[in-house]
């Protein structure tokens, strides 16, 4: 496992205004100890949470040997759409709870500053759960993206949601560009799996009440592995070039999985005698 003993001291604060960095110059044993109870009790209520609802997975296998099983120091990037404020960490409660154990098996994900990082509170809750303040407007040479690379290069996981927003109306937007320079400045290149969920905005709706919906159907589909190497390779003299390739990549196979995990959900039937399958 990464000591992760200069992670926070080889991030430069060019291009970004943020303030308050909630994360400490060092990840030591006391931090550890802190975390592996916030992710597990975490972990446990999301799954009792699908437990209220029909859940199908496809690929799933395919996203947890990524995390346990991936030789060390190889980084792990997943990217998702985002249709509700609780994808984050709802559709991972599938996920082993051994995933919890590790931090290169634990998730990181930038999220709004402005949104979520409020209070000194809002602010200590998020970073045990490695959420990552990011600052919308400072662009691709931020903190918070500088951040990511340095934990791609000690070999952990980032989760991002490419969208840079809740995506309400489900349209194709635009990814962007922090994704694909994440991806193409990694010391090593990353493991890319691409995820679509549906059904997550009936969980949780973007109105008003905000309160959590139950017995609803929710499919998640994990895609191929996107192999990054040969663009990596090919543009790595022109890195503004490589950061547009790598995201044109994402945007294709974001656009390629959520056909088939829409298909896969409408022909779900609502009657099913089972909470969750596996496809």
């Amino acid at each position: 496992m990464a000591s992760f003993s200069s992670t926070s001291s080889k991030i430069s604060n060019k291009g970004s205004s943020l303030k308050d960095w909630p994360f400490p110059k060092t990840f030591g044993l006391k931090w550890r100890l802190r975390q592996l109870p916030f992710f597990m009790s975490g972990h446990a209520l999301c799954k009792l949470y699908l437990r209220l609802q029909q859940v199908q997975t496809k690929n799933l296998n395919r996203l947890t040997k990524a995390i346990l099983e991936r030789p060390e120091g190889t980084p792990l990037v997943t990217v998702s759409n985002h249709s509700s404020c609780i994808d984050d960490p709802v559709i991972f409660a599938p996920l082993p709870m051994r995933c919890d154990l590790k931090m290169t098996t634990r998730k990181w994900t930038p999220a709004a500053k402005e949104i979520c990082f409020t209070n000194k509170l809002f602010n200590a809750v998020l970073a045990t759960g490695q959420i990552i303040p990011i600052v919308r407007g400072d662009g691709v040479y931020q903190k918070a993206l500088n951040f990511c690379i340095d934990l791609l290069d000690d070999g952990h996981w980032v989760h991002l949601f490419p969208e840079g927003k809740v995506n309400i109306s489900n349209t194709n937007m635009r990814l962007k560009w922090g994704v694909g320079r994440i991806i193409a400045e990694a010391k090593i290149a990353p493991i890319v799996l691409p995820i679509w969920h549906v059904g997550m905005e009936d969980l949780l709706p973007e109105k008003r009440p905000y309160m959590p919906r139950f017995f609803k159907r929710l499919t998640l589909f994990v895609g191929d592995p996107l192999d990054v190497s040969g663009l990596r390779s090919a543009h790595s003299e022109n890195g503004v070039l490589l950061r547009k390739k790598v995201t044109d990549l994402m945007q294709e196979a974001m656009r390629d999985i959520k056909i088939q995990a829409e298909e896969i959900h409408k022909e779900w039937k609502c009657n099913l005698p089972i909470r969750t399958r596996t496809l």
